[in-house]
């Protein structure tokens, strides 16, 4: 690493994005954050604003691409997304056309710009389908089955094509990631969050198929610690799964969600799943262990807990009843 190394982070004010901003910081590494910022207020980085370069961008926006926001960067983290996959559902159409496209242009416009290398985190879980053989490896086959995960996938692939042009990148799939910064209700993404939030609030939680579904839960400071070990490195690979080798069901999670906060869980059962949604993933990280002497620290109870603390510093300001 040099001082004047510069990473761009996209969607640096988000929930990974802002927990690898302040672990890029501490490192010394200059940061440029790409988000949003909307009343040019951030959200998660307000206490290191003097320590980072913002630039205000919604780079989905079709008619909107900043060449400068990638000028002079040797890093690019790309980790915003405009969907999940359950609202990909709603309008599949407009996934290709917000996501997809768009992201091949910031590409683009990296490769013109003399970016080194880009980071991008796809999907530990939705782009190996439904019902993947677990622990599941890179090697395995991709069976993307909705439109979230099939741009995921095409992604990967483009930047693929991309290195053989000379931008090398790295692709992260992450399992499940949750922490603080994540606010899962927002976006109904991020079910430890969800509960946790319900918890706090005294709220029900519609639960789909009877929480038999099973995750690979990570905390998030054992997945920045995996990027951070591994993005400015010579890497063997180009996919590395970051997950936590350990399944556990919803069930299981809402058990220690209620252990740690001490309140009971209402719940709402609802039968069915989402199209495409997987039933079981369980993630293989040998690759990443043995490449990076990487592992997760962090149990599910401890992060959890983690988790339930900083929900409770920022109840006053941000948790309402719906």
């Amino acid at each position: 690493m040099k001082e004047t190394d510069l990473c761009a982070v996209i969607g640096g004010d988000g929930f990974i994005g802002s927990n690898l901003v302040r672990g890029l910081v501490d490192r010394g590494f200059k940061v440029r954050v790409v988000d949003r910022f909307r009343g040019n207020k951030s959200v998660n980085l307000e206490q290191i604003r003097d320590r980072i370069e913002t630039v205000s961008a919604d780079v989905f926006d079709q008619n909107y691409l900043d060449n400068s926001i990638v000028e002079g960067v040797k890093y690019l983290f790309h980790f915003a997304a405009p969907s999940t996959p359950s609202s990909s559902l709603l309008d599949p159409i407009a996934e290709f056309q917000i996501h997809l496209l768009p992201t091949i242009k910031l590409f683009d416009a990296a490769k013109r710009s003399g970016v080194s290398r880009v980071l991008f985190p796809s999907s530990g879980g939705t782009v190996y389908g439904p019902r993947p053989k677990c622990p599941v490896s890179e090697d395995s086959p991709v069976n993307p089955a909705t439109p979230h995960s099939i741009v995921k996938v095409a992604l990967e692939a483009y930047l693929g094509f991309l290195r053989l042009q000379g931008l090398d990148s790295i692709v992260y799939r992450i399992g499940n990631p949750y922490g603080p910064c994540q606010r899962g209700w927002i976006r109904q993404q991020g079910v430890i969050s969800v509960l946790l939030r319900a918890a706090a609030l005294d709220e029900p939680v519609r639960i789909a198929s009877a929480g038999r579904t099973v995750r690979d839960y990570i905390f998030i400071g054992d997945v920045i610690e995996a990027i951070l070990k591994s993005f400015d490195k010579p890497h063997v690979h180009h996919v590395y799964n970051i997950g936590s080798e350990k399944g556990r069901s919803l069930r299981a999670v809402i058990r220690l969600v209620e252990s740690v906060t001490k309140k009971r869980i209402q719940q709402q059962k609802v039968e069915t799943l989402r199209t495409g949604e997987t039933t079981k993933v369980v993630l293989d990280t040998r690759r990443l262990r043995r490449e990076f002497k990487w592992q997760p620290k962090i149990s599910l109870s401890d992060g959890i807990r983690k988790t339930w603390e900083w929900i409770q510093t920022i109840a006053d300001q941000e948790l309402v009843k719906r």
